[in-house]
């Protein structure tokens, strides 16, 4: 059992670094296998070899089954009443012989017969022959698959790699010992041996610290800090070199890029309206210390999910669940935009932090997943009662203001002096126009002498954009944008000490979630309660909120979710 929990630098060099990472953390291999689990739970489970198990039918055997036999056994098509698009298909089989798997025995399954030639007619009739890794593969799944104690022995597939418990890793024995550095090291190394193929020579002194300066904070060495590293001949030069990037400030910022990537993040709402996001930097910043700070990852997920459900996590906790107030805003109705709200939450936390598209089950059953229409409308549940908005929030001991304070609160009364220039060159910009317009309104009908006090009455015989040129044109425009409702940039809240915040409605205990046929907001089904997904849990019984101290009549579902 692996008891370290991963932290955000673990989680860069494995994603970066492969073999050439030498910070030997035990845990490097169990984050690349195991972070479902760590996001459901936060703890530590132990991952199996990839190499042991069954290979998974959606992935693998599927796409061989329909590109060299779905022109004859489709859903469409279905000769002799064969289907090769699910498991259970293929255990009905067709007419000719019966079932065409036999789980556990692919020595005597029907379809490895054909695929073998062993029985005529060979398959894929008329096509060609399926390679002997692809008929091996075919042959180990159905080997693989489990047979229940139903009665008839119905024969049931092996759940994918990401529902089924983790296992610790076996590190694999490789010829070149001398090469391997980490155990991260050992499974690329025995790939490449199992393929007759040689690692790569050794990159120069200059080339790795390149490739490290670059991969860690996105900038190529400075010629001092190359010479530096050239000149300290100790075997530890380059994990110092590691060590003093990985407390340089840019790193987080380098790093940072790929999670505010996957959040979705962006400093306005989208949609035509184009908000800005007054605050959203703060969220922006956040993420940047947290990769600074080396943040333990599952405190990094619970802070995003349910921040402010932590009190000793204070107001970073809070600035951290911003996470859920992300996302594009599309103009629409108010209960199509709340629908928007909460699809976007759930899909994005379902993508961020499970690694699974739980959206394809808004609509129907995952056709590749083991995630029912049930249980996306039950993990929805959580965030049903979810409302946020812009509320005040002191900055923190970590924040700009604080930390820099009269260098913010020079950029701040810059700011303030910049809107009150341009809002003053604007009101004098559009009064020499108009000054300029007033002697060529004319009265554009006979009226009785009455009416030439009123202005509206008076019109202008050609189009205003004949007397500006070409420059007063385009500054019209610019002022008009810096002066607009709508996709305007110019917030003069940029620099107040507020935030997005998370909280449950008033009505949160009132809120019931629905599922809705084919995702159609006016098709309400089954009331559901906020559960988990039924693959993980084995059941689909509602979440029990017992373990965290509250009573179901005033328990929170944002304490939920931080469960």
């Amino acid at each position: 059992m692996v008891s370290i929990v991963p932290t955000l630098r673990a989680w860069t060099c494995l994603h970066w670094f492969g073999a050439s990472c030498r910070r030997s953390r035990p845990v490097l291999t169990w984050i690349g296998l195991g972070l479902v689990s760590l996001a459901l739970n936060g703890t530590g489970l132990s991952a199996p070899n990839p190499t042991d198990g069954a290979p998974g039918f959606e992935q693998e055997i599927r796409p061989i089954l329909e590109s060299n036999c779905g022109s004859c056994h489709s859903s469409q098509s279905h000769r002799s009443g064969l289907v090769v698009e699910t498991v259970d298909s293929l255990l009905k089989g067709g007419a000719l012989d019966g079932p065409a798997v036999i789980a556990g025995n692919s020595k005597a399954s029907p379809l490895m017969l054909r695929l073998r030639g062993e029985r005529e007619p060979a398959m894929p009739l008329g096509g060609n022959s399926l390679s002997e890794e692809e008929v091996d593969l075919i042959a180990r799944w159905i080997d693989g698959m489990a047979v229940t104690e139903e009665a008839g022995g119905k024969q049931e597939d092996r759940p994918g790699w990401p529902w089924i418990e983790l296992k610790e890793p076996v590190v694999p024995q490789v010829k070149r010992q001398a090469w391997v550095a980490n155990p991260i090291d050992a499974f690329i190394l025995a790939r490449l041996e199992e393929k007759g193929l040689r690692p790569a020579p050794l990159a120069s002194r200059r080339a790795l610290l390149r490739r490290l300066y670059f991969g860690l904070i996105g900038l190529p060495p400075t010629p001092e800090d190359m010479d530096r590293f050239l000149e300290d001949a100790s075997p530890e030069a380059y994990s110092r070199a590691i060590e003093r990037l990985l407390a340089d400030s840019r790193y987080g910022e380098r790093w940072g890029r790929h999670w505010l990537d996957l959040v979705r993040y962006a400093d306005t709402r989208g949609g035509g309206l184009e908000y800005p996001r007054a605050h959203m930097w703060r969220y922006r910043d956040y993420v940047i210390r947290a990769f600074n700070q080396d943040r333990p990852y599952d405190r990094f997920i619970k802070e995003q999910i349910a921040g402010d459900a932590f009190r000793a996590y204070g107001d970073e906790g809070k600035i951290g669940a911003s996470f859920l107030t992300l996302g594009v805003r599309v103009e629409r109705s108010a209960a199509e935009g709340r629908r928007d709200v909460l699809i976007d939450v759930v899909d994005t936390t379902g993508e961020t932090f499970l690694g699974v598209t739980l959206g394809c089950a808004r609509c129907h059953d995952h056709k590749y997943d083991p995630i029912p229409t049930r249980d996306y409308y039950r993990l929805e549940a959580f965030f049903a009662p979810l409302t946020f908005s812009a509320k005040d929030l002191k900055f923190t001991q970590y924040e700009a203001p604080l930390q820099q304070p009269d260098w913010w609160k020079r950029k701040s009364e810059a700011w303030d002096r910049v809107l009150s220039e341009r809002k003053k060159a604007a009101e004098e910009f559009r009064a020499g126009l108009k000054k300029r317009e007033a002697p060529h309104y004319t009265l554009m009908s006979p009226q009785d002498l009455k009416d030439w006090v009123v202005p509206d009455l008076k019109r202008m015989p050609w189009a205003k954009g004949d007397f500006y040129t070409r420059e007063e044109k385009d500054r019209l425009a610019l002022i008009t944008r810096q002066t607009a409702r709508f996709a305007n940039p110019s917030s003069p809240d940029y620099y107040k000490a507020m935030a997005y915040l998370t909280s449950d409605a008033p009505l949160r205990r009132t809120v019931a979630t629905y599922i809705l046929k084919g995702g159609n907001l006016k098709l309400r089904g089954e009331e559901v309660k906020p559960g988990f997904l039924s693959a993980v849990t084995g059941h689909s019984e509602p979440a029990n909120l017992d373990g965290l101290g509250l009573s179901r009549a005033s328990g929170s579902t944002i304490s939920a979710r931080a469960w």
